[in-house]
């Protein structure tokens, strides 16, 4: 780490990163120890401030009610992913659906009333996620939006070594991943994140892997469309551990071609110390995900886009 990302890590330490009456202290101990990790940036000229900030605290209930208010619609994007399924004759009525990162749940509940009503089935529901508060959010979605469906919760981090534990009873059933929402994007050794998740995979499972995809031509408009409601809400939790507002500075949003990733950093007024990266969003190219899939020992079955938004759907195997 250099001198000045040294300092500025300890600046922030010292004087930003203090509970404020309404905060408790799982999430400053939490703030303190990610900031430590996150004083690093592809961008060495900015200072970043790990994503993770986003799904503690207050900040999973602002996702959800910010989704809401947007009137968001999952169905555009896994219409593909049901007709994947048809065509693989994947038998769910003996089957797991493992959501990595299952956000408010609405993707998976619309999954698995899908399966239900068009395939049959009631497959073993798993919800991986690093936020526990995120994990509660989507189980009880699930348990209001689907019928026959006990949702079960386990805290991981893709970042680190994990191990997905299995119910008994699903121990050696077929295993379907749902990798969506453009989670993969928000790391940045995408490679170690894709091996962790192989690693829980048996020979004929599935990873549905769901990335954003990188037109240059539409730069100007995927930037101006994270400068929103929605955006603004979400990293309203990061920068309140952080205690940042509007009398500092402001978020700005902008596209880094270094690393073809949206970004959106808090930029102070007085011009001295560095941005604070509080987002970042990487745009994947067809090349980059077949590379990956190859350093990842996935073999890529299919590619379903959603032409109005430019997401993709990539099938992954183990074969």
């Amino acid at each position: 780490m250099s001198l000045a990302l040294l300092f500025i890590s300890v600046f922030f330490i010292n004087n930003s990163v203090l509970a404020s009456p309404g905060q408790d202290k799982e999430c400053t101990r939490f703030a303190l120890n990610s900031l430590i990790h996150g004083v690093t940036s592809e961008d060495k000229n900015e200072t970043g401030a790990t994503f993770k900030f986003a799904y503690k605290g207050k900040g999973p209930q602002r996702f959800s009610d910010a989704i809401g208010a947007d009137g968001y619609n999952v169905s555009d994007d896994l219409a593909a992913i049901i007709k994947f399924f048809k065509e693989e004759n994947i038998d769910f009525t003996n089957a797991n659906l493992v959501d990595i990162g299952p956000g408010t749940g609405e993707k998976g509940a619309w999954i698995i009333n899908a399966i239900q009503s068009q395939l049959g089935g009631n497959p073993s529901y798993y919800a991986l996620d690093f936020s526990e508060e995120m994990l509660l959010l989507a189980k009880n979605t699930i348990d209001e939006k689907t019928k026959n469906i006990t949702p079960f919760g386990m805290k991981i981090d893709l970042e680190n070594e994990w191990k997905l534990r299995y119910k008994k009873n699903d121990m050696n059933k077929p295993s379907v991943f749902l990798f969506l929402g453009q989670t993969l994007g928000n790391f940045d050794d995408r490679a170690a994140v894709l091996q962790g998740i192989r690693s829980n995979m048996k020979t004929g499972d599935i990873l549905v892997l769901g990335v954003d995809h990188f037109d240059p031509i539409k730069v100007a408009s995927v930037v101006a469309g994270y400068d929103n409601k929605l955006m603004g809400e979400f990293l309203q939790n990061q920068s309140e551990f952080l205690n940042l507002d509007n009398s500092k500075g402001s978020i700005k949003y902008y596209f880094n071609y270094k690393t073809n990733s949206v970004e959106a950093a808090f930029r102070f007024k007085n011009g001295v110390q560095e941005p604070i990266v509080l987002f970042k969003s990487h745009r994947f190219t067809t090349d980059e995900i077949e590379q990956l899939s190859y350093k990842s020992d996935f073999s890529l079955a299919g590619t379903a886009i959603n032409e109005g938004t430019e997401y993709k759907v990539h099938f992954l195997k183990i074969e």
